[in-house]
Order: C-alpha cells, then sequence, then structure tokens
C-alpha cells in the first residue's frame, strides 16, 4: 500500500500479486452483484464491496480505477477540501 499527496489531494495505492481480476470482468468489476470468483458459492459475499466503495468514493467527488500490469492495484482518489 502507498499513500500519496498532491496539490489537488490524496491517492491511495493497494497492490496485490496474488491470481488478480480475470480480464473477463475488468470492466464491470466495480458493478453490483460481480463477484472475482465465481467457483466461491458459500463464502457469504455478496459482489458489493467494490460496487459500495466507488459510490462512497465518487460521493466524495474521488475516483477509483483498476490497474492490472503483472499485479493488481486499485488507486483511490480524494480531493482536499476546501
Amino acid at each position: 500500500m502507498k499513500l500519496l499527496t498532491t496539490e489537488k489531494g490524496i491517492e491511495i495505492h493497494i497492490q496485490d500479486d496474488g491470481i488478480g481480476i480475470p480480464l473477463a470482468i475488468k470492466e464491470n468489476i466495480f458493478d453490483a452483484f460481480v463477484r472475482g470468483d465465481q467457483s466461491r458459492k458459500s463464502d457469504g459475499g455478496t459482489g458489493l464491496g467494490l460496487a459500495i466503495a466507488k459510490q462512497v468514493i465518487e460521493k466524495h467527488g474521488g475516483n477509483i480505477k483498476l490497474t492490472t500490469n503483472g499485479e493488481t492495484s486499485f488507486i483511490l482518489f480524494l480531493p482536499k477540501k476546501f
């Protein structure tokens, strides 16, 4: 994890070098009910976590994106409030 400050706000970088996000769902990963591992049906997850996180971040004027360059990375940006 990495935290960067800029003149406009902060960026939080969260990286994982695990199995990653399947390319088939990369474009929809922030949609409700999308789950990364479709084979795990009994873990109780609903696929709402990233959808809710995106909504909260956007309500604060920020954004979140996913990058997959050998590692899965989520980059969150939250602006400074003046």
